[in-house]
């Protein structure tokens, strides 16, 4: 019966000495990813479609702006991996990499 008891006054301590969770998101977005070929290219955007399981094309546009990092010679039809974070305004690209 003691290691019951010592059992519970574990787990009771542990359960109060835990910090507690907010339901707010964090301040600074998560960076997602998203891969592709560029379909259209402009100064301040970008947009990349990919074939999903051979059947459906998912297309997404990036905010390109002059944080926006661009890793090699980026152009039409370029295959890229496009690193980016979600705003009120949209998917904003933080990274552009052209890969060969």
């Amino acid at each position: 019966m003691w290691l019951f008891r010592a059992i519970l006054a574990v787990a009771i301590l542990s359960a109060i000495a835990l910090p507690a969770q907010s339901d707010t998101p964090s301040a600074d977005p998560k960076s997602q990813f998203f891969a592709g070929n560029v379909t259209e290219l402009s100064d301040t955007k970008v947009t990349v479609a990919r074939t999903a399981l051979g059947r459906n094309t998912v297309t997404k546009s990036f905010i390109v702006n002059a944080e926006t990092k661009i890793d090699g010679n980026l152009r039409l039809k370029a295959k890229v991996t496009v690193r980016y974070t979600s705003s009120d305004d949209g998917d904003v690209a933080v990274e552009i990499i052209v890969r060969k």
